[in-house]
């Protein structure tokens, strides 16, 4: 399965929205809280190394 999402004015995504349900796709609206979590997922995706680093040398860096 892929996605695609699609950002813009209420009126363009309301359009495309009932497009894509007469071609048979199924459509998700994302609620801030959704947009919110797929980005902090994201990120801790990408910053995540495996490496575990010295709690001290963390807290003196802060």
């Amino acid at each position: 399965m892929e996605s695609v999402v699609i950002s813009g004015n209420s009126n363009n995504v309301r359009l495309l929205s009932v497009i894509a349900q007469k071609v048979g796709l199924s459509v998700k609206h994302l609620t801030k809280d959704d947009i919110e979590d797929f980005v902090m997922a994201k990120c801790i995706e990408e910053g995540a190394t495996g490496q575990l680093i010295d709690i001290d040398d963390f807290l003196n860096s802060l």
